[in-house]
């Protein structure tokens, strides 16, 4: 369906006119046909009878200014690029905007499509979707940028950009993009994901409503833990004011190296990576942590090192993770001194050799941040940040671009 959709987009820009040459007619039948057909120029050359097209693709007669010369004969330099760029991915650090970030690109040159996609695993993780028309001269790239189907809001939605892209013969081969006086080149692969850590989420809630209340603004023995888990994990109705996402972040201490209560999402373990994160919100946000931890099997044990935390923590162990029950929690620390606590100080459980899925959730309200330091036992206490750990990564917190 996504695909579907980013054609039709791909069409109606094609039958736009002037910005992309015109839209295409209908094809002349003839030895070859033509893709990307505009105002009697022909595309990409192609094999057998070209019929009528649609927007822009199959082309008729004129010099072509997508590849092939009239509606028939050999691919030009243009078929070549989009032949060399095929369905390709790329990859490499970038300077954006005064940071240093990784950046992706990923080419779908049979529907015209290039994705970009800023820090593929966090933080200030973001896509971009263009659709592409190669001009006769085999290097200049003409792209507007458009929003698919179920993708974030973009600023830039509609604008029209021209780059100069090259690729460059190797083991692995080299892309180059220019634009204007700026040129950046990219490694042919696409950028490797974390292996160590944890995947962290985090989410920023507003004060006076139902996440602020469950915990940060609650009553006198008020606790209200479903509401704070389901607004972490992405499930609650409640409108989040920011949102990141990092793979790779420790489970390290939280603490204000200001002593001063300036604690934010930027001191976060993690979300300092890769350029960092585009949050800076100080109070009012939780962190979701998710993957696997290596467990030789036998007792397990969890606790934060200094149970007089401000902010409250929990945790889930394997076939419990995203469980919803009370009953479920393997390690509960908060400080509401007229609430019964769900856990001991520190727990321990028995589990076979394996790595271990974890899910944990560290609560920031607004109070001055007492040290979050959580600790594993598996034969002696040591930092959680220490323990081998795999961060989780699926298509549903990383969706992909193409």
């Amino acid at each position: 369906m996504k695909r579907a959709l980013l054609l039709l987009s791909c069409i109606a820009l094609a039958a736009c006119g002037s910005d992309d040459d015109g839209g295409g007619g209908s094809g002349n039948s003839g030895g070859t046909g033509a893709l990307g057909a505009t105002g009697g120029q022909g595309g990409i050359a192609g094999s057998g009878g070209a019929s009528g097209g649609l927007g822009g693709i199959a082309g008729s007669g004129g010099s072509g200014a997508v590849g092939a010369t009239g509606g028939g004969g050999t691919g030009g330099t243009a078929s070549t690029l989009l032949a060399d760029l095929g369905k390709s991915t790329w990859s490499g650090k970038q300077m954006r905007d005064g940071k240093e970030r990784i950046i992706q690109m990923e080419f779908d040159t049979s529907s015209l499509f290039w994705a970009e996609v800023r820090n593929p695993f966090g933080p200030a993780r973001q896509r971009r979707m263009r659709i592409m028309q190669v001009q006769g001269d085999g290097k200049t790239v003409s792209t507007t940028v458009t929003v698919p189907a179920g993708w974030p809001s973009d600023p830039d939605n509609g604008k029209k950009d021209s780059f100069e892209l090259e690729v460059l013969p190797g083991s692995p081969r080299t892309l180059k993009v220019t634009q204007g006086s700026t040129t950046e080149t990219f490694t042919e692969g696409a950028w490797p994901a974390p292996t160590s850590g944890l995947t962290a989420v985090v989410r920023v809630f507003a004060t006076g409503g139902a996440m602020a209340k469950a915990y940060c603004e609650a009553g006198l023995g008020t606790l209200d833990r479903n509401v704070i888990w389901n607004f972490a994990r992405g499930k609650s109705t409640e409108s989040v004011l920011g949102e990141d996402i990092v793979a790779g972040a420790q489970l390290s201490k939280w603490t204000d190296p200001t002593n001063n209560n300036q604690f934010a999402v930027t001191d976060v373990p993690g979300f300092d990576l890769n350029g960092g994160t585009l949050l800076s919100d100080q109070f009012n946000f939780i962190v979701l942590y998710l993957g696997t931890v290596s467990h030789p099997g036998g007792s397990f044990g969890l606790r934060e090192k200094d149970d007089t935390v401000t902010d409250p923590m929990w945790a889930f162990l394997g076939p419990n993770v995203g469980s919803s029950s009370t009953g479920d929690v393997f390690l509960e620390v908060e400080n509401i001194l007229s609430v019964i606590g769900l856990t001991n100080a520190e727990e321990f459980a028995v589990f076979t050799a394996q790595d271990l899925p974890i899910e944990a959730m560290v609560l920031r309200c607004n109070k001055q941040i007492k040290d979050i330091d959580v600790e594993l036992n598996q034969g002696s206490w040591k930092a959680m940040g220490t323990a081998s750990t795999k961060p989780q990564i699926d298509n549903t917190l990383f969706p992909p671009a193409l």
